[in-house]
């Protein structure tokens, strides 16, 4: 019992020298007696454009996908530090995650093309972006996920020839 109440006192007195961010996102730092606020950022997904699962986006096969999103923070002269896509479809979760990538910019849109071997074809997908402010917040697909599906056609084989008629 001991034991526990001294690793006990030890977390609590770890945690107090750690920032803390309250579920009101303020960050409060022990060594100060100033909380500053610190709101997430919020993204919205324009490309692909669909927001309805059951009519999705078509894209082409063979094309690079082009992901494109609007990235907002009320915090002034926010910069969007990181953002991290990621694909899924229903059956297997995730098929594509770029991983956490840098951006380091104060841009309000962003985009980033997915090379066109990475996502499979003929399956409903949806993308999310999340996004990382200077204060490490992440919005995670702020307005919800977008679909798409990558139309691979099939080749018909068609032929055609005549048969004669008997004109007589």
């Amino acid at each position: 019992m001991k034991k526990m109440s001294i690793l006990l006192a030890s977390l609590m007195a770890v945690t107090l020298l750690v920032p803390t961010v309250s579920s009101a996102k303020a960050i409060s730092n022990p060594t100060s007696s100033v909380s500053t606020q610190n709101t997430p950022s919020d993204t919205n997904i324009f490309s692909p454009s669909s927001k309805d699962k059951y009519n999705p986006t078509i894209l082409k096969y063979g094309d690079s996908i082009l992901i494109m999103w609007s990235q907002t923070d009320p915090d002034p002269n926010t910069v969007f530090k990181t953002f991290w896509i990621v694909v899924s479809d229903y059956d297997t979760g995730v098929v594509y995650s770029s991983g956490v990538l840098p951006q380091n910019t104060s841009n309000n849109t962003q985009s980033f093309w997915i090379p066109n071997d990475k996502l499979p074809s003929n399956r409903l997908l949806y993308v999310s972006v999340g996004v990382q402010d200077e204060a490490g917040n992440w919005s995670y697909g702020g307005n919800g996920v977008n679909y798409f599906k990558i139309q691979k056609y099939k080749p018909i084989l068609v032929t055609s020839f005549l048969i004669p008629v008997n004109a007589n």
